[in-house]
């Protein structure tokens, strides 16, 4: 267990790609005709430490670059890009599968947010004209972000154009508050209610702790620049690395003097001619 734990830290991940990115590109050079396995090996073993030594520098130095390049957060939260970041650009694997975790309980909760309104409209607790009253308004902005940062006249233009007074403001914020803080507070309770069942019954597994689920109940942060970077140097460190490491693993070989068989019958030829 304390194995698989280490291997979730970022240094672990890191050496984990490394080494089996490196056993990729050099395990089949052994199968290769008439190659030397003293050669494979080198290669093999340049092909991890490559992996390793680079994949840890691509991480560290794509992510400053990010930093520097655009220190803010993307604009696109939703997007591909945002996506890919948010889960391979963090500092571990596992943080990104909680961040990821997250934004999906975001979504989730506008599903439930839907599901309560129907639930309050049919149960006669709130009119259907109402609803979607709150539905429309909620469509061009929310009640509370469109009216905290707008100018006095911005809020009173925003108030005719909706056909909104100071009363109706305040009882549809309050319904919206309802609805959104109801909707998040009971998917967090059934996550946590899990959580807790699995930690009480010993039933975790590595992907999925109970504290990768109290997680996911948090805020999620913003993607920014540095986590897209951080995943372009995690790709091309680690492509780079492996590449290189076997290139430089095959020259070591060749300037140790390590033959091949065919390498070897060849050089006797050549000095038994010379010779004749």
């Amino acid at each position: 267990m304390a194995l698989v734990e280490w291997a979730q830290t970022p240094q672990g991940e890191e050496i984990l790609e490394g080494t089996v990115g490196g056993l990729l590109a050099g395990v089949p050079m052994f199968f290769v005709q008439d190659q030397d396995p003293g050669t494979a090996a080198l290669m093999t073993a340049g092909g991890v430490l490559g992996g390793i030594g680079v994949g840890m520098a691509g991480r560290r130095i794509g992510a400053a670059i990010g930093k520097h390049m655009h220190p803010a957060a993307l604009k696109d939260q939703d997007g591909v890009v945002a996506a890919l970041a948010r889960t391979t650009g963090s500092e571990s694997l596992m943080q990104g599968i909680e961040q990821q975790g997250r934004m999906m309980r975001g979504q989730v909760a506008d599903y439930l947010v839907e599901k309560q309104a129907m639930d309050m409209v049919r149960e006669g607790r709130v009119s259907p004209q109402v609803m979607d009253e709150l539905k429309g308004i909620r469509q061009m902005a929310s009640v509370a972000d469109a009216l905290e940062n707008a100018t006095p006249e911005q809020r009173q233009a925003f108030l005719s154009q909706a056909g909104l007074t100071p009363e109706k403001v305040a009882m549809l914020s309050q319904l919206e508050k309802e609805l959104t803080t109801g909707a998040a507070d009971q998917m967090d309770r059934h996550i946590l209610e899990i959580a807790d069942i699995m930690e009480r019954e010993g039933t975790e597994v590595p992907m999925v702790s109970a504290d990768l689920l109290r997680g996911i109940t948090k805020e999620p942060e913003a993607v920014t620049g540095e986590h897209v970077g951080r995943m372009l140097g995690r790709v091309a460190g680690d492509e780079i690395g492996v590449l290189g490491g076997v290139a430089l693993g095959g020259l070591v070989a060749s300037q140790l003097g390590v033959q091949s068989p065919k390498d070897a019958e060849i050089a006797r030829l050549k000095q038994q001619l010379g010779q004749g």
